[in-house]
């Protein structure tokens, strides 16, 4: 073992995947958040406590199909 690690190959290749790593956790950390919809908007419903998305033109609660209901934008 201690034979392979001599060799510069070996260590410029483990060194290579541990950099793509560590760049893959840094990029997914950094990632910006998910665009919504231009058709969608995240609400809450007052009468049941439901939140989620609704459509932007048929604003209804999914669970209790009230139409009284608050933005989260």
């Amino acid at each position: 073992m201690e034979e392979l690690w001599a060799n510069p190959l070996v260590r410029a290749g483990v060194g290579i995947v541990a950099l793509a790593i560590v760049w893959s956790l840094i990029s997914r950390l950094l990632r910006s958040k998910p665009k919504t919809s231009a058709y969608h908007v995240r609400v809450r419903c007052p009468s049941c406590g439901w939140q989620g998305s609704v459509g932007k033109y048929n604003r209804r609660c999914s669970a209790c199909n009230s139409t009284q209901l608050v933005s989260l934008d």
